[in-house]
């Protein structure tokens, strides 16, 4: 699998990787990552360390415990078919927080340029 991911990253558009080198562009912030500076896909640097265990761990520390953070959209479907009826109450319905309202992970981007 990271082999796969090697070669997709190999075989991006020029459009992607300059979109990804714009977000890139704004960097940490004191030393500290923002939203706008982390990558969209997995660097080669960060590659080795990708495993299953750690994809099981993101996914469950930022998705199925930080529903707030999920967004979902949709394109030639109604509003309310999308939100109320047909897909997002009930795939996302069922899913309850964690997390205080207090302990958001939010940080505002600060632009540096």
């Amino acid at each position: 699998m990271k082999q796969v991911i090697m070669f997709q990253t190999m075989d991006m558009m020029p459009q992607v990787l300059m979109g990804e080198g714009l977000q890139l562009a704004y960097g940490p912030m004191d030393g500290k990552l923002q939203q706008l500076g982390r990558p969209h896909f997995c660097t080669a640097e960060a590659l080795p360390s990708l495993t299953a265990d750690s994809v099981h761990a993101f996914r469950e520390q930022h998705l199925l415990n930080n529903p707030e953070g999920i967004v979902v959209s949709g394109s030639g479907i109604s509003h309310d078919a999308l939100v109320e009826v047909e897909l997002a109450e009930a795939n996302f319905g069922h899913m309850t927080s964690n997390k205080s309202d207090s302990a958001k992970t939010t940080i505002p981007s600060i632009y540096t340029g």
